[in-house]
């Protein structure tokens, strides 16, 4: 395994002497930059400046500006050359890094003492203290050396050698404990590791805390104190855990927006706005309010108004000089993310809303792991910089980032967890500098070579049309969101649309890589027989592209079978088909809507169907239809142009625009303002004529109708003839 480990090192070593040399307009993709401050790295032959690796934690300010991928972020030297780099974040981690090293030890108990202080008849005064003075294990020797490469430990500035974390474990079902946790060494002398923390089980809350993450220990000894106010003792089991894995990644908190704050039906409801960058692992909420319990729901809005749950749990504080609180809410799904806009909603009851209310996205903060440049290199060159934003650029393929990837199993796979925590662990911390608008950067669009007209059309064929207004971009591309009313209109396929400007030219366009839903209110009609109530619902616009139903009940509990029938627009035959069945079922205290979801079916009728028996009807107060919608980007100047559609023969376009679909959909993208759905007053049904299918089917019914004239002809003649001739 060491010369395996020597071998990649001696790569990344040979690295820090070469960079890619890169086309001089580079930097001009990037709006922002920041010099890079890189301080002598230490090795374990001394300190050789430029001679290692260095690690530069990208801060907020960063995240913020680039995309989710990083994609639109380099590293170049003075003379405009890349600095090759690899991302350290959870994507790129190996999944088994964690497995470089576990223990379990039961502590040797020194001493326990406990102790009440205050006076009985005080309860604000009462508290119980137990210590518990236990000895420190040793973690073992360090790992063995690689030549040329700084051995992760104590010694090394930056490398996280394996701590303890202490786990607590009791009999009790319910205790909060203040905790504070002090390290002695051989003389007595005495150093607070962790202050003001605390463990608690509360299984109203169906949540613990029961593990605290020690800080590097060389002292012998540990004294752990554990203050309550419940009248006994906790009389907890210790154990002590180790595990050495690659370095912890560091956690950002970035603030976002609360764009609307509404009061409404005992809850209060939030808008915030997610930056495109900002790919959140958890929502954070903040109050002043020091005593409460409240169920958060948090939902993807999209770009339309969707509303997607992303993820819901209860958030709580209780400061009553012991704080216990959590006040994240998890992402469920970080890839669902798609839309610029999150809603949260907290359920408060009849208590009050909570007070000073702010919201933040806490993200993996990733870092940049890479071999700069020698000092004598730089002070040649010129300062080395983080160029970063725009969305122009394409996620660079560096080999080093290659050092990460999975070579196999066996061995091999145990040689590349080592690597990746030698590789990772020894590289010092680089700062960036103040950040700074960049003067390199080429403010042109980078659509400028799209945003041309094409070929002419012939619009008198299209049956509606839309004015479109396309704003000012600085990217040269702009993006409407097709209405359901405009999808209903338009060919399933969408195959008719056109986007033409006052000179009846077309407009090169795309769809986005996927759809997008969005939540419809639904209008609704009932009639129940039978012990079935039948719900006619009614769609904004027909046919149109369902993918579920969400519906909401006055009654906190009901079980009932349910099924969905629809009718399918173009399958054949007049009647609907059943696309999903089962039980509809919710129980106290879930006071969540229902949801029901299916594969996206282009529908012109939807009926819910519920089994009554001989309860009463099941009075909803809400149903609302998840239907999809279509993004459409098209790069063109700021200007007026028309969205014609309603061609049920027209071909698909095929536009060059296409071959760039990567960068395109990278940009970002001005909103286009949309008319009203209207018909379009050029619209002639002849016109349709002379095109290939429509001037296809007039010859064949000419051929039709000239042959039914030439039979009629040829009867008529037989008959006067009559039968002797």
């Amino acid at each position: 395994m060491a010369a395996t480990v020597a071998a990649f090192f001696a790569i990344v070593a040979t690295l820090s002497t070469v960079s890619f040399a890169q086309a001089p307009d580079l930097r001009s993709l990037f709006p922002h930059r920041a010099p890079l401050l890189i301080d002598p790295l230490p090795s374990s032959a001394g300190t050789v400046p430029g001679g290692g690796l260095a690690r530069l934690h990208l801060p907020p300010e960063v995240l913020r500006a680039c995309r989710a991928d990083l994609s639109d972020l380099r590293l170049i030297d003075g003379s405009g050359a890349q600095i090759p780099f690899l991302v350290d974040d959870e994507r790129t981690r190996p999944d088994d890094a964690s497995l470089m090293l576990q223990r379990r030890v039961d502590p040797r108990i020194l001493d326990v003492s406990r102790q009440r202080l205050g006076t009985p008849d005080d309860e604000s005064s009462r508290r119980q203290i137990e210590r518990i003075v236990f000895e420190m294990p040793r973690l073992g020797e360090p790992d063995p050396p690689v030549p040329g490469v700084p051995t992760p430990g104590a010694s090394t500035p930056g490398a996280d050698p394996a701590r303890w974390d202490l786990v607590l474990s009791a009999r009790r079902a319910r205790f909060v404990r203040r905790v504070e946790v002090t390290a002695l060494d051989a003389v007595g002398a005495r150093r607070t590791v962790i202050e003001g923390a605390s463990v608690f089980r509360l299984p109203e809350s169906r949540y613990e805390k029961l593990r605290l993450a020690l800080p590097q220990i060389v002292e012998t000894r540990i004294e752990l104190l554990l203050e309550g106010r419940d009248g006994s003792f906790l009389e907890p089991s210790i154990v002590l855990e180790s595990r050495r894995g690659l370095r912890a990644l560091g956690e950002a908190s970035i603030g976002l927006e609360i764009t609307t704050r509404e009061e409404r039906d005992g809850a209060t409801q939030l808008v915030v706005e997610r930056p495109a960058g900002i790919r959140p692992g958890q929502i954070e909420i903040a109050t002043s309010t020091r005593l409460f319990r409240r169920p958060v729901e948090l939902r993807d809005l999209g770009s339309l108004g969707g509303g997607k749950v992303a993820g819901a749990v209860e958030i709580f504080r209780l400061d009553d000089g012991i704080t216990i609180e959590r006040l994240r809410v998890e992402v469920a799904d970080l890839a669902a993310l798609r839309g610029s806009r999150l809603g949260i909603v907290i359920d408060n009851g009849d208590s009050p809303p909570l007070d000073d209310l702010a919201v933040a996205a806490i993200v993996v903060q990733p870092a940049l792991v890479f071999a700069p440049p020698p000092a004598s290199s730089r002070a040649a060159g010129g300062e080395t910089s983080l160029y970063f934003g725009g969305a122009r650029a394409h996620r660079p393929r560096y080999d080093i980032a290659q050092l990460l990837e999975a070579p196999g199993s066996g061995p091999e796979s145990n040689d590349r967890v080592e690597v990746a925590a030698r590789l990772l662990d020894a590289a010092a911390n680089a700062v960036l500098g103040e950040i700074a608008e960049n003067p390199f950067f080429d403010r042109s669009p980078p659509l400028a070579f799209a945003m041309r007209a094409g070929a002419e059309l012939d619009g008198r064929r299209y049956s509606h049309r839309r004015v479109v207004r396309a704003a000012p971009s600085a990217e040269g591309l702009s993006r409407l969101d097709l209405g359901l009313e405009d999808l209903a209109v338009a060919r399933a396929d969408l195959g008719d649309l056109r986007l033409v400007d006052s000179e009846s030219r077309q407009w090169a366009y795309l769809f986005g890589n996927q759809d997008e839903s969005v939540d419809r209110e639904l209008t609704v009609s009932r009639e129940s027989k039978d012990g079935w109530s039948t719900y006619e619902l009614a769609l904004p616009a027909a046919p149109a592209d369902l993918q579920g139903l969400v519906i909401d009940a006055e009654v906190p509990f009901f079980d009932r079978r349910y099924r969905v029938e629809a009718r399918v627009d173009g399958e054949t035959g007049s009647g609907r088909r059943e696309i999903q069945s089962g039980r509809l079922a919710r129980s106290a205290p879930d006071r969540s809507p229902i949801e029901m979801a299916w594969s996206s079916l282009r529908v012109t009728e939807i009926v819910l169907q519920i089994e009554d028996g001989d309860d009463r009807p099941l009075e909803l107060t809400m149903i609302h239809g998840r239907l999809v919608v279509r993004p459409l980007y098209f790069a063109a100047p700021a200007g007026d142009y028309q969205l014609l559609f309603g061609y049920p023969d027209d071909r698909p376009p095929q536009y060059e625009l296409r071959r760039a679909r990567d960068l395109v959909l990278a940009l970002d993208a001005g909103a286009a303002e949309l008319g009203p759905l209207e018909d379009n007053p050029l619209f002639r049904r002849g016109s349709r004529v002379a095109t290939t299918q429509g001037g296809q089917r007039v010859l064949l019914w000419g051929a039709v109708l000239l042959a039914v004239a030439v039979l009629t002809v040829l009867t008529l003649r037989l008959a006067r003839a009559g039968p002797d001739s």
